[in-house]
């Protein structure tokens, strides 16, 4: 295995290991699937309302 997939290796685990981590730490502070669905109803994304919206 090259230098390169060595480290990619570790960045995925490392980035997976803070995923789990900040689950369990979302789950201690009572957050519930149906409070995250409830503010993510429309999906994650950049929000653009539109009287938010200049038309020249």
């Amino acid at each position: 295995m090259k230098k390169g997939w060595k480290i990619f290796a570790i960045v995925c685990g490392c980035t997976a290991g803070a995923g789990v981590i900040l689950c369990i730490a979302a789950l201690m502070l009572g957050v519930t699937w149906q409070s995250v669905s409830d503010e993510l109803a429309d999906g994650v994304g950049v929000v653009v309302r539109e009287s938010n919206i200049r038309r020249s």
